[in-house]
């Protein structure tokens, strides 16, 4: 390396007598042109590999947040469900569950103190939709059984009713408890 650098030094003067030819630096711009245009052309196909690979990733993320984090079954993609059999049957699926999720939000907004308790009420509502979870699997087995459906239908209005309890008791009994409490003097 030294060495060429003493080359390059001690001949600086042939190196910087001659100008480029014309059209030198028209050549030499279409070239840097086209370079460009083969990049973007080759950025495309880039592109869809980045794309393929991005939805591979979120999917695989979506299968284990629904199998690791929420305890769903995998195979429970293929579950029919009361809202499959009939249009009416979707309706209702929709609000009941829409009105649990409503209630379950309020009740988890009520808990602030009492995390036993509401251990407590998480694991009895966890045990109902195991029986949501079992009367599914009879409705996978039977899926025009009329008292399947209808006792899915019962039982979310029977989780609804003891929704509606817990609210209540978190609204209207424990804030009494608590008050008739603070007013003990030792």
């Amino acid at each position: 390396m030294e060495l060429l650098k003493k080359i390059i030094n001690n001949n600086r003067a042939l190196f910087d007598d001659s100008e480029p030819e014309n059209g030198h630096f028209n050549r030499f711009e279409n070239k840097l042109k086209a370079y460009h245009r083969r990049k973007m052309v080759l950025s495309i196909p880039f592109l869809l590999k980045t794309a393929a690979v991005l939805l591979l990733l979120v999917m695989s993320s979506y299968l284990t947040y629904k199998y690791f984090i929420t305890g769903n079954d995998i195979t429970n993609f293929n579950r029919i469900t009361v809202g499959d059999i009939s249009p009416e049957y979707q309706e209702m699926e929709i609000y009941y569950t829409s009105l649990v999720n409503q209630q379950f939000e309020q009740i988890n907004r009520l808990f602030i103190d009492d995390s036993t308790e509401k251990k407590i009420v998480i694991r009895e509502l966890s045990e109902m939709d195991e029986m949501l979870n079992s009367l599914t699997d009879e409705l996978n087995t039977n899926p025009n059984d009329e008292r399947i459906i209808s006792t899915i239908i019962e039982y979310y209005q029977l989780k609804i009713e003891i929704l509606n309890r817990i609210i209540y008791h978190l609204k209207n009994v424990k804030p009494l408890n608590k008050s008739s409490h603070e007013k003990i003097e030792i």
